[in-house]
């Protein structure tokens, strides 16, 4: 991979209520080059959206932060809070989980687009404004856009609203896109046509993309690498193809045994025992509860991301697990 756009490194996040503290997001690290799409995979609650709130800084104040989030080389986890507003939208746009509750219900969308462009080009016009607008959302093939502009968000469809927070990310040209489930709620003919803009747009601008996602779908059709997240740490790391013809870690195997497949009667594969709870997380391996390969050493002594292949790292201390099939 070329130089990379985002170096994140050792990043954790924990969420402190007195004198408990309950760790999220655990010793992460990863990077990502312009023009390359990185999906983050996991089942809900595994902390895939605190990562990618961590990354632009909008965590609550009571969580806390550690490790280095590095673009244009400066740390992020460091700069000052005025500092982060303008990277916020301008190096990073963010697409949220949910469009209907991300926009605001009682501003319009063109007035809720110009509120970026006015803090990022404070020297534009309102009307210079209004023109970029309606660019940004014909740009997102969103129909008539000089009608859309004055619009409020219930007056739109779900769809039309996903485009218009794609547009609303994209409106100060960022270098990094975080597109946190970005087809979720939306039905399979119009998640097609997400993607599908989204992949335009990428080859228009050259942005990187981190898409978190717990569509393995999506992650084939549209990611060059994926992330395998589990219990707020990474254990698998890899080109899509590489995950998905030989996974590695045993709860990446049972990821891609729930995938159904097109003429397939048996039985999709199940995944034994519950996710751990985050204030109760068990010694070692985080998987190791579920696992069919777990051994004594896995409940004391936590794996560290090592390469099996060329590129393709992976948390076990069985790996490769075709030496122990």
């Amino acid at each position: 991979m070329s130089e990379p756009l985002l170096d994140v490194r050792n990043l954790s996040t924990s969420f402190v209520n007195g004198s408990t503290e309950t760790t999220v997001v655990d010793d992460v690290s990863f990077s990502i080059a312009l023009g390359h799409t990185l999906a983050i995979v996991g089942e809900s609650g595994c902390g895939k959206s605190i990562l990618s709130l961590s990354l632009i800084r909008l965590i609550p104040d009571s969580a806390r932060t550690r490790g280095e989030i590095l673009i244009g080389g400066e740390d992020l986890a460091r700069v000052s809070s005025e500092r982060m507003r303008q990277i916020r939208g301008g190096k990073i746009g963010m697409i949220f989980q949910e469009p209907m509750t991300s926009l605001n219900p009682i501003m319009t969308v063109g007035a809720q687009l110009s509120e970026a462009l006015k803090l990022h080009f404070p020297d534009l016009t309102t009307a210079e404004r209004q023109q970029r607008v309606i660019e940004g959302l014909r740009r997102v093939r969103l129909p008539a856009p000089e009608t859309q502009f004055h619009r409020y968000p219930h007056e739109l469809s779900g769809g039309m609203r996903q485009r218009v927070m794609i547009a609303m990310a994209l409106a100060c040209e960022p270098d990094l896109l975080i597109a946190d489930e970005p087809t979720t709620a939306l039905d399979v003919t119009v998640q097609a046509e997400i993607l599908s803009l989204l992949r335009d747009l990428q080859q228009d601008t050259g942005m990187a993309v981190i898409l978190i996602t717990h569509d393995l779908g999506v992650v084939a059709e549209f990611a060059d690498e994926a992330m395998v997240m589990y219990a707020g740490r990474i254990v698998e790391r890899g080109e899509v193809g590489a995950i998905f013809s030989d996974p590695q870690h045993p709860y990446t195997i049972g990821l891609m045994g729930s995938i159904p497949q097109l003429g397939n009667q048996d039985r999709l594969l199940e995944i034994e025992g519950t996710v751990p709870a985050l204030s109760a997380m068990p010694p070692g391996c985080r998987f190791a509860p579920r696992c069919v390969f777990a051994g004594p050493r896995c409940s004391d002594q936590s794996p560290a991301p090592r390469e099996v292949t060329a590129g393709h790292a992976v948390a076990c201390h069985f790996a490769p697990l075709e030496d122990h099939a």
